[in-house]
């Protein structure tokens, strides 16, 4: 066995990737709950430049995966696959923050402490948005496994089943909701007695 077959193997493979976005799960965490009342409105933290980092690399990776699906023809294919539109909303929401960060430093002046950190504090708000988008990744990662697999690629199926229903569901709900608004919009004095 050759080292590239080793490094290409299945379960390599899986361990890489799990690994990656474990490591990419805990630093943004780590960053999020970290900053929440951030101290440091002049820079970025030790810890925010290693998320950095991190965060680039997968940029990175993933403008890589673009090029390549762009040279062979497969764009089509790239753009079908919802997990890479999960990755550009991951990449988005991550450029938002770092702009939203940069902002807090009063690089460009009128702003006095207060304004840098709920400026700062917003970054990180927007940050944590992420979370919910990283949790979702890691699903994929996991379907490698032979129950769970099945269980994600059903729940992928399903979604946009589901996003039909809360469409109609939202459509009624907002229908009874102007009514019985109208209907019961009276003061607790008019209806005491």
């Amino acid at each position: 066995i050759s080292d590239i077959d080793f490094l290409l193997s299945p379960c390599m493979r899986f361990y890489t990737a799990f690994s990656l976005f474990t490591f990419f799960l805990v630093m943004q965490h780590l960053v999020v709950f970290d900053q929440t009342t951030p101290d440091h409105l002049d820079g970025f933290s030790d810890l925010e430049w290693i998320f950095l980092v991190i965060s680039v690399g997968f940029l990175g990776a993933e403008c890589e995966e673009l090029y390549d699906a762009i040279d062979d023809k497969r764009l089509s294919r790239y753009l079908a696959d919802g997990w890479n539109a999960i990755d550009w909303t991951l990449h988005t929401v991550f450029l938002a923050y770092v702009a939203l960060r940069v902002k807090s430093f009063n690089t460009f002046g009128g702003m006095d402490s207060e304004q840098q950190k709920e400026s700062a504090v917003f970054a990180i708000r927007v940050l944590s948005l992420n979370c919910i988008f990283l949790w979702l990744r890691l699903m994929n990662v996991l379907t490698i496994n032979k129950r769970l697999g099945t269980m994600i690629n059903m729940v992928s199926l399903m979604t946009r089943h589901v996003a039909i229903f809360l469409v109609l569901f939202f459509m009624y709900v907002a229908g009874f909701s102007g009514t019985f608004h109208v209907w019961f919009k009276g003061t607790p004095d008019d209806m005491a007695a």
